[in-house]
């Protein structure tokens, strides 16, 4: 047990990068300088290579600063080396490690104090609304309940990812502007990044190639990124079955689009498309497809995401919702 380090664990990622600057700046404030600072992930380092860099003398600083991530992927070897190290510990080094993960079950959280165990639980559904609506309330802005509920389907939803996003809008949009459901659809389908509505845009033309480009480009960025793809994905995959499911009663198009909410050109046309690729059965199937991969996202170890969202990607686009034998 050792107080040189510190375990910051679960998904609100906001609150748990601020608290690792506030323990940054307070290290440094008593070792009176910036660490020399090191960032590893436990698929792609040594631990005995962890321990030699940390026992060796720094020629940059007077500490060092170590954060190893996803510390759930550690393997029991690495843990009993840790072991090992913190029984004498280096009194000028610091080992922060992170798990988006809740509960650890590879035995760190006996290695480290229980005083710097710290959990960053993931807002509740009235909270993150309540945080949205002060974020643009607090630069001049309003924005309608119904583009609050859209922000929660598309965005990471963590303080961090959700600051980053509702920054563009609030620069895109402006003091004073009033921010609807339909505005915040078109910010994101003429953006230039790839996101949630250029996926299920390739998704809408069955293009497979090209919905695994964009999945494989969005994960490149941020691999946690993918669940909140598929909350996203889902949100639009229902819009399309209503449209569907109108249209089957004799609605025209037109019509459908604007029972299910869908007034932009751009949307209209893409979900035009899609209904030339999946038949309302079709979408049943997918909504339930979808909805069981929401689960597998959440579940997979981080190595797995990405096979995972490609296998749903080809069951969803090659398949439409089947599963049935491969």
């Amino acid at each position: 047990m050792t107080d040189t380090s510190w375990l910051l664990s679960g998904p609100e990622a906001g609150e748990k990068t601020i608290f690792l600057k506030q323990l940054k700046n307070k290290l440094s404030e008593q070792f009176g300088e910036e660490p020399e600072e090191h960032r590893f992930y436990p698929f792609d380092s040594d631990m005995q290579e962890i321990i030699s860099l940390i026992k060796n003398g720094s020629l940059f600083s007077a500490w060092k600063l170590i954060i190893i991530g996803q510390a759930d992927l550690l393997k029991k070897t690495e843990i009993d080396i840790l072991k090992e190290y913190f029984a004498s510990p280096s009194k000028d080094a610091f080992i922060i490690f992170i798990s988006d993960e809740t509960s650890l079950k590879n035995g760190l959280t006996k290695i480290v104090p229980k005083k710097n165990q710290k959990v960053f639980w993931e807002m509740f559904e009235g909270q993150k609304k309540g945080w949205l609506s002060g974020f643009f309330r607090n630069r001049k802005m309003e924005i309608e309940p119904e583009a609050i509920e859209l922000l929660l389907n598309l965005i990471e939803n963590n303080t961090s990812d959700m600051k980053k996003e509702c920054e563009k809008l609030a620069v895109f949009f402006g003091e004073g502007a009033h921010v609807t459901k339909s505005q915040i659809e078109n910010f994101f389908y003429h953006g230039k990044e790839e996101n949630v509505f250029s996926l299920f845009s390739r998704i809408a033309e069955a293009d497979l190639g090209g919905a695994a480009d964009i999945i494989q480009k969005i994960m490149l960025g941020n691999e946690t990124n993918t669940v909140q793809l598929i909350g996203g994905l889902l949100w639009q995959l229902r819009n399309l079955q209503g449209i569907a499911a109108e249209l089957s009663r004799g609605e025209s198009f037109q019509s459908a689009c604007y029972k299910n909410n869908i007034r932009g050109k751009k949307a209209q046309a893409i979900y035009s498309e899609a209904l030339k690729h999946y038949s309302e059965d079709n979408l049943r199937d997918i909504i339930s497809l979808t909805a069981d991969y929401d689960i597998k996202l959440r579940t997979a170890r981080q190595e797995q995401k990405e096979i995972t969202a490609q296998m749903y990607l080809y069951l969803l686009i090659e398949r439409k919702g089947a599963r049935g034998n491969l």
